[in-house]
Protein backbone atom coordinates (compact mmCIF):
# COMPACT_ATOMS: atom_id res chain seq x y z
CA UNK A 1 0.00 0.00 0.00
CA UNK A 2 2.87 2.66 1.12
CA UNK A 3 4.57 1.53 -2.48
CA UNK A 4 1.35 2.25 -4.30
CA UNK A 5 1.31 5.56 -2.55
CA UNK A 6 4.37 6.60 -3.34
CA UNK A 7 4.26 5.73 -7.07
CA UNK A 8 0.95 8.08 -7.35
CA UNK A 9 3.01 10.94 -5.54
CA UNK A 10 5.87 10.80 -7.85
CA UNK A 11 3.84 10.41 -11.15
CA UNK A 12 2.17 13.60 -9.82
CA UNK A 13 5.25 15.37 -9.05
CA UNK A 14 6.62 14.30 -12.74
CA UNK A 15 3.04 16.05 -14.30
CA UNK A 16 3.76 19.36 -12.30
CA UNK A 17 7.10 19.52 -13.47
CA UNK A 18 5.70 19.20 -17.25
CA UNK A 19 3.02 21.74 -17.04
CA UNK A 20 5.90 24.65 -15.34
CA UNK A 21 8.08 23.42 -18.04
CA UNK A 22 5.13 24.15 -20.93
CA UNK A 23 4.64 27.41 -18.75
CA UNK A 24 8.07 28.62 -19.45
CA UNK A 25 8.24 27.48 -23.05
CA UNK A 26 5.21 29.96 -23.55
CA UNK A 27 6.87 33.06 -22.22
CA UNK A 28 9.62 32.16 -24.35
CA UNK A 29 7.64 31.99 -27.29
CA UNK A 30 6.25 35.21 -26.27
CA UNK A 31 9.54 37.09 -25.97
CA UNK A 32 10.29 36.26 -28.87
CA UNK A 33 7.67 37.83 -30.90
CA UNK A 34 8.53 40.41 -29.23
CA UNK A 35 11.59 40.68 -30.28
CA UNK A 36 11.53 40.20 -33.79
CA UNK A 37 10.48 43.64 -34.47
CA UNK A 38 13.59 45.03 -33.76
CA UNK A 39 17.36 45.07 -34.29
CA UNK A 40 19.29 42.06 -36.05
CA UNK A 41 20.36 41.27 -32.28
CA UNK A 42 16.65 41.57 -31.40
CA UNK A 43 16.24 39.10 -34.34
CA UNK A 44 19.12 36.98 -32.95
CA UNK A 45 17.92 37.03 -29.53
CA UNK A 46 14.26 35.95 -31.18
CA UNK A 47 15.49 33.44 -32.50
CA UNK A 48 17.43 32.29 -29.56
CA UNK A 49 14.20 32.46 -27.42
CA UNK A 50 12.39 30.66 -30.32
CA UNK A 51 15.09 27.72 -30.47
CA UNK A 52 14.79 27.42 -26.80
CA UNK A 53 10.83 27.60 -26.58
CA UNK A 54 10.76 24.63 -29.17
CA UNK A 55 13.08 23.18 -27.56
CA UNK A 56 11.40 23.48 -24.18
CA UNK A 57 7.67 22.47 -25.55
CA UNK A 58 8.81 19.18 -27.10
CA UNK A 59 10.71 18.58 -23.65
CA UNK A 60 7.74 19.34 -22.25
CA UNK A 61 5.81 17.45 -24.29
CA UNK A 62 7.39 14.55 -23.99
CA UNK A 63 7.74 14.46 -20.38
CA UNK A 64 3.97 14.69 -19.69
CA UNK A 65 3.36 12.66 -22.33
CA UNK A 66 5.46 9.75 -20.65
CA UNK A 67 4.20 10.70 -17.14
CA UNK A 68 0.52 10.18 -18.89
CA UNK A 69 1.26 6.71 -20.12
CA UNK A 70 3.40 5.29 -17.24
CA UNK A 71 0.22 6.19 -15.21
CA UNK A 72 -2.36 5.23 -17.84
CA UNK A 73 -0.32 1.91 -18.24
CA UNK A 74 0.06 1.56 -14.74
CA UNK A 75 -4.11 2.08 -14.08
CA UNK A 76 -4.73 -0.81 -17.08
CA UNK A 77 -2.58 -2.89 -15.48
CA UNK A 78 -4.62 -2.53 -12.63
CA UNK A 79 -7.81 -3.12 -14.22
CA UNK A 80 -6.84 -5.85 -16.43
CA UNK A 81 -5.42 -7.90 -13.37
CA UNK A 82 -8.65 -7.25 -11.88
CA UNK A 83 -11.00 -7.73 -14.42
CA UNK A 84 -9.18 -11.17 -15.09
CA UNK A 85 -9.46 -12.62 -11.16
CA UNK A 86 -13.02 -11.11 -11.39
CA UNK A 87 -13.75 -13.05 -14.69
CA UNK A 88 -12.41 -16.22 -13.31
CA UNK A 89 -13.93 -16.32 -9.88
CA UNK A 90 -17.04 -15.65 -11.78
CA UNK A 91 -16.69 -18.57 -13.62
CA UNK A 92 -15.35 -20.95 -10.96
CA UNK A 93 -18.59 -20.11 -9.10
CA UNK A 94 -20.55 -20.36 -12.28
CA UNK A 95 -18.82 -23.97 -12.70
CA UNK A 96 -19.39 -25.01 -8.93
CA UNK A 97 -23.08 -24.05 -9.54
CA UNK A 98 -23.45 -25.89 -12.49
CA UNK A 99 -22.32 -29.07 -11.54
CA UNK A 100 -23.98 -28.79 -8.11
CA UNK A 101 -27.12 -28.86 -10.16
CA UNK A 102 -26.18 -31.43 -12.11
CA UNK A 103 -24.94 -33.55 -9.46
CA UNK A 104 -28.60 -33.25 -7.88
CA UNK A 105 -30.35 -33.78 -10.93
CA UNK A 106 -27.95 -37.25 -11.46
CA UNK A 107 -28.87 -38.14 -8.00
CA UNK A 108 -32.65 -38.18 -8.29
CA UNK A 109 -32.04 -40.75 -11.41
CA UNK A 110 -29.49 -42.64 -9.11
CA UNK A 111 -32.27 -42.66 -6.54
CA UNK A 112 -34.82 -44.59 -8.55
CA UNK A 113 -32.56 -46.78 -10.81
CA UNK A 114 -29.77 -49.40 -10.48
CA UNK A 115 -27.47 -46.90 -11.52
CA UNK A 116 -24.80 -44.83 -9.15
CA UNK A 117 -24.36 -41.08 -9.25
CA UNK A 118 -20.82 -41.74 -10.79
CA UNK A 119 -22.30 -43.69 -13.12
CA UNK A 120 -24.84 -41.17 -14.27
CA UNK A 121 -22.16 -38.61 -14.66
CA UNK A 122 -20.24 -41.07 -17.11
CA UNK A 123 -23.70 -40.25 -19.01
CA UNK A 124 -23.01 -36.72 -19.35
CA UNK A 125 -21.80 -35.92 -22.72
CA UNK A 126 -25.37 -37.59 -23.84
CA UNK A 127 -27.38 -35.43 -21.94
CA UNK A 128 -25.42 -32.46 -23.22
CA UNK A 129 -25.44 -33.64 -26.86
CA UNK A 130 -29.20 -33.85 -26.60
CA UNK A 131 -29.58 -30.31 -24.68
CA UNK A 132 -27.25 -28.99 -27.44
CA UNK A 133 -29.24 -30.35 -30.97
CA UNK A 134 -32.89 -29.71 -28.84
CA UNK A 135 -31.96 -26.01 -28.03
CA UNK A 136 -32.27 -26.82 -24.21
CA UNK A 137 -30.50 -26.67 -20.92
CA UNK A 138 -28.54 -29.41 -20.52
CA UNK A 139 -30.12 -29.92 -16.74
CA UNK A 140 -33.61 -29.64 -18.04
CA UNK A 141 -32.59 -32.08 -19.88
CA UNK A 142 -31.70 -34.69 -16.74
CA UNK A 143 -34.31 -33.38 -14.91
CA UNK A 144 -36.96 -34.14 -17.35
CA UNK A 145 -35.37 -37.59 -18.19
CA UNK A 146 -35.64 -38.03 -14.12
CA UNK A 147 -39.23 -37.61 -14.02
CA UNK A 148 -39.48 -40.24 -16.61
CA UNK A 149 -37.54 -42.65 -14.73
CA UNK A 150 -39.62 -41.94 -11.70
CA UNK A 151 -42.01 -43.33 -13.25
CA UNK A 152 -40.43 -46.96 -13.86
CA UNK A 153 -39.39 -46.05 -17.66
CA UNK A 154 -35.66 -48.10 -18.63
CA UNK A 155 -33.07 -45.80 -20.36
CA UNK A 156 -33.88 -45.74 -23.89
CA UNK A 157 -37.79 -44.97 -23.06
CA UNK A 158 -36.68 -42.47 -20.81
CA UNK A 159 -34.20 -40.82 -23.35
CA UNK A 160 -36.73 -41.46 -26.09
CA UNK A 161 -39.82 -39.75 -24.58
CA UNK A 162 -37.74 -36.81 -22.54
CA UNK A 163 -36.87 -35.78 -26.77
CA UNK A 164 -40.53 -35.80 -27.85
CA UNK A 165 -41.20 -33.95 -24.50
CA UNK A 166 -38.37 -30.88 -25.17
CA UNK A 167 -39.77 -30.55 -28.52
CA UNK A 168 -43.14 -30.32 -27.16
CA UNK A 169 -41.94 -27.99 -24.50
CA UNK A 170 -40.46 -25.88 -27.20
CA UNK A 171 -43.32 -25.39 -28.97
CA UNK A 172 -45.78 -25.10 -26.82
CA UNK A 173 -43.66 -22.60 -25.07
CA UNK A 174 -43.71 -24.08 -21.77
CA UNK A 175 -41.06 -25.13 -19.17
CA UNK A 176 -39.61 -29.05 -19.12
CA UNK A 177 -42.22 -29.83 -15.80
CA UNK A 178 -45.12 -28.64 -17.37
CA UNK A 179 -44.54 -30.32 -20.83
CA UNK A 180 -43.92 -33.75 -19.10
CA UNK A 181 -46.92 -33.39 -17.13
CA UNK A 182 -48.83 -32.79 -20.13
CA UNK A 183 -47.12 -35.54 -22.15
CA UNK A 184 -47.67 -37.88 -19.61
CA UNK A 185 -50.99 -37.20 -19.32
CA UNK A 186 -51.89 -37.83 -22.67
CA UNK A 187 -49.98 -40.98 -22.89
CA UNK A 188 -51.25 -42.49 -19.75
CA UNK A 189 -54.79 -41.12 -20.17
CA UNK A 190 -55.28 -43.15 -23.69
CA UNK A 191 -53.16 -46.19 -22.66
CA UNK A 192 -50.25 -45.58 -24.80
CA UNK A 193 -47.40 -46.81 -25.09
CA UNK A 194 -44.43 -45.27 -24.06
CA UNK A 195 -42.61 -44.90 -27.56
CA UNK A 196 -45.62 -42.88 -28.78
CA UNK A 197 -44.93 -39.51 -27.68
CA UNK A 198 -43.95 -38.54 -30.83
CA UNK A 199 -47.40 -39.29 -31.48
CA UNK A 200 -49.12 -36.96 -29.17
CA UNK A 201 -46.50 -33.99 -30.10
CA UNK A 202 -47.35 -34.66 -33.74
CA UNK A 203 -51.37 -34.32 -33.47
CA UNK A 204 -51.06 -31.00 -31.34
CA UNK A 205 -48.32 -29.43 -33.63
CA UNK A 206 -50.39 -29.80 -36.66
CA UNK A 207 -53.75 -28.72 -34.75
CA UNK A 208 -52.42 -25.42 -33.66
CA UNK A 209 -51.39 -25.03 -37.37
CA UNK A 210 -54.80 -25.25 -38.55
CA UNK A 211 -56.68 -24.03 -35.79
CA UNK A 212 -56.83 -21.02 -33.75
CA UNK A 213 -55.56 -22.56 -30.79
CA UNK A 214 -52.58 -23.11 -29.63
CA UNK A 215 -50.33 -26.36 -28.55
CA UNK A 216 -49.92 -25.43 -25.18
CA UNK A 217 -54.28 -24.36 -25.40
CA UNK A 218 -54.63 -28.04 -26.33
CA UNK A 219 -52.39 -30.00 -24.39
CA UNK A 220 -53.65 -28.30 -21.01
CA UNK A 221 -57.29 -29.30 -21.88
CA UNK A 222 -56.17 -32.21 -22.54
CA UNK A 223 -54.43 -33.23 -19.35
CA UNK A 224 -57.95 -32.90 -17.77
CA UNK A 225 -59.89 -34.93 -20.05
CA UNK A 226 -57.99 -37.77 -20.87
CA UNK A 227 -58.89 -40.49 -19.12
CA UNK A 228 -62.66 -39.92 -19.24
CA UNK A 229 -62.20 -40.07 -22.94
CA UNK A 230 -60.23 -43.11 -23.01
CA UNK A 231 -63.34 -44.85 -20.79
CA UNK A 232 -65.85 -43.56 -23.35
CA UNK A 233 -63.92 -44.90 -25.83
CA UNK A 234 -63.03 -42.13 -28.10
CA UNK A 235 -59.96 -41.64 -29.55
CA UNK A 236 -56.94 -39.16 -28.69
CA UNK A 237 -57.20 -37.65 -32.21
CA UNK A 238 -60.51 -37.34 -32.49
CA UNK A 239 -60.61 -35.66 -28.63
CA UNK A 240 -57.87 -33.72 -29.86
CA UNK A 241 -60.03 -31.98 -32.62
CA UNK A 242 -63.15 -31.74 -30.11
CA UNK A 243 -61.23 -29.54 -27.76
CA UNK A 244 -59.30 -27.74 -30.73
CA UNK A 245 -62.56 -26.82 -32.29
CA UNK A 246 -64.08 -25.83 -29.26
CA UNK A 247 -61.01 -24.00 -28.05
CA UNK A 248 -61.46 -22.02 -31.41
CA UNK A 249 -65.09 -21.98 -31.40
CA UNK A 250 -65.64 -20.14 -28.21
CA UNK A 251 -62.75 -18.46 -27.24
CA UNK A 252 -62.75 -20.06 -23.48
CA UNK A 253 -59.41 -20.50 -22.14
CA UNK A 254 -58.15 -24.37 -22.37
CA UNK A 255 -59.00 -24.82 -18.53
CA UNK A 256 -62.89 -24.23 -19.26
CA UNK A 257 -63.19 -26.33 -22.58
CA UNK A 258 -61.17 -29.30 -20.84
CA UNK A 259 -63.16 -28.83 -17.97
CA UNK A 260 -66.09 -28.36 -20.10
CA UNK A 261 -65.47 -31.75 -22.48
CA UNK A 262 -64.71 -33.84 -19.16
CA UNK A 263 -67.74 -33.21 -17.80
CA UNK A 264 -69.90 -33.69 -20.91
CA UNK A 265 -68.33 -37.42 -21.67
CA UNK A 266 -68.10 -37.96 -18.04
CA UNK A 267 -72.24 -37.71 -17.81
CA UNK A 268 -72.33 -40.31 -20.72
CA UNK A 269 -69.88 -42.30 -18.80
CA UNK A 270 -71.62 -42.89 -15.95
CA UNK A 271 -74.92 -43.42 -17.16
CA UNK A 272 -73.25 -46.10 -18.60
CA UNK A 273 -71.82 -47.26 -16.07
CA UNK A 274 -75.08 -46.82 -13.42
CA UNK A 275 -77.24 -48.87 -15.95
CA UNK A 276 -74.45 -51.77 -15.97
CA UNK A 277 -74.60 -51.23 -11.96
CA UNK A 278 -70.80 -51.12 -11.99
CA UNK A 279 -70.46 -47.32 -10.30
CA UNK A 280 -71.65 -45.07 -7.86
CA UNK A 281 -72.98 -42.77 -9.65
CA UNK A 282 -75.35 -39.65 -9.30
CA UNK A 283 -77.86 -40.87 -12.18
CA UNK A 284 -79.98 -43.11 -11.77
CA UNK A 285 -82.54 -45.52 -13.80
CA UNK A 286 -84.56 -42.12 -14.40
CA UNK A 287 -82.01 -40.19 -15.86
CA UNK A 288 -80.52 -42.35 -17.88
CA UNK A 289 -83.79 -43.06 -19.77
CA UNK A 290 -84.37 -39.14 -19.97
CA UNK A 291 -81.55 -39.00 -21.87
CA UNK A 292 -82.25 -42.40 -24.08
CA UNK A 293 -85.55 -40.59 -24.79
CA UNK A 294 -84.00 -37.22 -25.61
CA UNK A 295 -81.72 -38.68 -28.02
CA UNK A 296 -84.12 -41.13 -29.49
CA UNK A 297 -86.90 -38.41 -30.14
CA UNK A 298 -84.34 -36.77 -32.42
CA UNK A 299 -83.17 -40.57 -34.03
CA UNK A 300 -80.22 -41.55 -32.24
CA UNK A 301 -79.61 -44.41 -29.63
CA UNK A 302 -77.03 -44.77 -26.81
CA UNK A 303 -76.83 -48.96 -27.65
CA UNK A 304 -76.20 -50.61 -30.87
CA UNK A 305 -78.26 -53.67 -31.91
CA UNK A 306 -76.89 -56.01 -29.27
CA UNK A 307 -77.87 -53.64 -26.74
CA UNK A 308 -74.10 -52.60 -25.98
CA UNK A 309 -73.41 -49.12 -25.17
CA UNK A 310 -71.60 -47.88 -28.59
CA UNK A 311 -68.68 -45.36 -28.30
CA UNK A 312 -69.41 -41.57 -27.50
CA UNK A 313 -67.49 -40.79 -31.07
CA UNK A 314 -70.04 -42.81 -32.80
CA UNK A 315 -73.10 -41.85 -30.63
CA UNK A 316 -71.68 -37.57 -31.28
CA UNK A 317 -71.03 -38.56 -35.19
CA UNK A 318 -74.32 -39.78 -35.53
CA UNK A 319 -76.02 -36.96 -33.99
CA UNK A 320 -74.34 -34.04 -35.65
CA UNK A 321 -76.17 -35.96 -38.67
CA UNK A 322 -79.40 -34.92 -37.56
CA UNK A 323 -78.43 -31.43 -35.67
CA UNK A 324 -78.89 -29.26 -38.33
CA UNK A 325 -82.43 -30.93 -38.76
CA UNK A 326 -83.31 -29.70 -35.07
CA UNK A 327 -84.97 -26.33 -34.58
CA UNK A 328 -83.18 -24.58 -31.81
CA UNK A 329 -85.41 -25.45 -29.06
CA UNK A 330 -84.93 -28.79 -29.97
CA UNK A 331 -81.07 -28.36 -30.00
CA UNK A 332 -81.65 -26.90 -26.13
CA UNK A 333 -83.72 -29.83 -24.92
CA UNK A 334 -81.23 -32.32 -26.36
CA UNK A 335 -78.10 -30.50 -25.04
CA UNK A 336 -79.41 -29.56 -21.72
CA UNK A 337 -80.39 -33.45 -20.95
CA UNK A 338 -77.53 -34.94 -22.70
CA UNK A 339 -74.78 -32.43 -21.19
CA UNK A 340 -76.49 -30.84 -18.69
CA UNK A 341 -77.52 -27.57 -18.19
CA UNK A 342 -73.96 -26.04 -16.88
CA UNK A 343 -72.75 -27.43 -20.02
CA UNK A 344 -75.51 -26.86 -22.32
CA UNK A 345 -74.01 -23.89 -24.67
CA UNK A 346 -70.65 -25.86 -24.89
CA UNK A 347 -72.32 -28.61 -26.17
CA UNK A 348 -74.39 -26.84 -28.42
CA UNK A 349 -71.29 -24.98 -29.84
CA UNK A 350 -70.14 -28.73 -30.15
CA UNK A 351 -72.57 -29.82 -32.16
CA UNK A 352 -72.96 -26.53 -34.16
CA UNK A 353 -69.72 -26.93 -36.04
CA UNK A 354 -69.36 -30.61 -36.14
CA UNK A 355 -67.84 -30.30 -39.24
CA UNK A 356 -65.12 -27.97 -38.04
CA UNK A 357 -64.69 -31.07 -35.92
CA UNK A 358 -64.21 -33.53 -38.62
CA UNK A 359 -61.96 -31.56 -40.58
CA UNK A 360 -59.90 -30.81 -37.43
CA UNK A 361 -60.03 -35.01 -37.19
CA UNK A 362 -58.16 -35.27 -40.71
CA UNK A 363 -55.01 -32.88 -39.60
CA UNK A 364 -54.72 -34.91 -36.55
CA UNK A 365 -54.93 -38.06 -38.50
CA UNK A 366 -52.60 -37.06 -40.74
CA UNK A 367 -50.02 -35.76 -38.46
CA UNK A 368 -46.84 -37.61 -38.86
CA UNK A 369 -43.74 -35.92 -38.66
CA UNK A 370 -45.49 -32.48 -38.07
CA UNK A 371 -43.74 -31.77 -34.69
CA UNK A 372 -40.23 -32.14 -36.05
CA UNK A 373 -41.41 -29.85 -39.03
CA UNK A 374 -42.37 -27.25 -36.28
CA UNK A 375 -39.05 -27.95 -34.66
CA UNK A 376 -36.74 -27.37 -37.60
CA UNK A 377 -38.28 -23.48 -37.83
CA UNK A 378 -37.44 -23.20 -34.17
CA UNK A 379 -34.02 -24.47 -34.72
CA UNK A 380 -33.42 -21.35 -37.35
CA UNK A 381 -34.41 -18.81 -34.82
CA UNK A 382 -31.25 -16.96 -33.11
CA UNK A 383 -33.16 -18.48 -29.04
CA UNK A 384 -31.98 -21.91 -30.65
CA UNK A 385 -28.49 -20.54 -31.78
CA UNK A 386 -27.82 -18.77 -28.29
CA UNK A 387 -28.54 -21.97 -26.17
CA UNK A 388 -26.81 -24.18 -28.44
CA UNK A 389 -23.86 -22.03 -27.57
CA UNK A 390 -24.65 -21.67 -23.84
CA UNK A 391 -25.03 -25.68 -23.71
CA UNK A 392 -21.26 -25.84 -25.15
CA UNK A 393 -19.89 -23.07 -22.95
CA UNK A 394 -21.50 -24.95 -20.25
CA UNK A 395 -19.92 -28.29 -21.36
CA UNK A 396 -16.15 -26.62 -21.26
CA UNK A 397 -16.78 -25.49 -18.07
CA UNK A 398 -18.05 -28.64 -16.33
Amino acid sequence: MHTASSRVTQQETQRAQAEREATLAEQNLNTATANLTGTTEGARSAFNHSTEAIYNTERAAEDASASFDRMQMRILSLLSATSIFNLIKKNVKETYEDVKELDKSFASIAMVTKYSVNEMWSSYSQYADMASQLGQKTNDIIQASALFYQQGLDTNEALALTTDTMKLATLAGNDFSTATQEMTSAIRGFKMEMDEGGRVADVYSNLAAHAAATVDDIAQAMARTASIANSAGMTFENTSSFLAQMIETTQESAENIGTSLKTIIARFTELKENVAGTADSEFDDLEYNKVDKALKSVGVSLKDVNGQFRNLDEVFLELSEKWDTLDRNTQRYVATIAAGSRQQSRFIAMMDNYDRTVELMEYAADAEGKADEQFAKYADTMEYKLNQLSTKWEEFRV
